[in-house]
């Protein structure tokens, strides 16, 4: 399994595991405080995931699913430094939209077509593909 060795926002070497949320694989930086899932997926793993997964499917988001997101935002707030939250892989946008009723201000990546004009229809800032400072140049902070 690949790791993120350094802080995939400001490039620093000094992350850790955030406590609380090994399972999850996140870790934070100790530079400027970004958190994010620290485990690397192969191309191959989410070529397989795309390919099995219909965002079609899916039409409505369970409220215990809600409740989780509420649950794990809830956790985040102490990090809550700029108001921004980017999701990698963010599929139908459901969390982003629980969190922008929060007041986050939301972006998402994805890589299927369909999950990207759904969420934008939901009127979250997308881009394609995997996480890029590049992909995020026109977007406001």
């Amino acid at each position: 399994m690949m790791k993120h060795s350094k802080c995939i926002l400001c490039n620093s070497m000094e992350i850790s595991e955030l406590k609380g949320y090994e399972r999850h694989q996140l870790s934070q930086c100790k530079s400027c405080g970004f958190v994010f899932m620290s485990r690397i997926p192969s191309i191959d793993e989410l070529h397989d995931h795309y390919k099995l997964y219909s965002y079609a499917t899916d039409r409505t988001v369970s409220p215990l699913t809600i409740d989780s997101y509420n649950k794990l935002l809830d956790g985040m707030e102490k990090y809550r430094k700029l108001n921004t939250l980017i999701d990698v892989g963010c599929g139908k946008g459901w969390f982003l939209i629980e969190a922008r009723k929060r007041g986050w201000k939301v972006y998402g990546t994805e890589f299927s077509d369909e999950a990207i004009r759904i969420c934008m229809a939901a009127g979250i800032e997308m881009t394609k593909g995997d996480l890029r400072a590049e992909a995020f140049e026109g977007f406001t902070v």
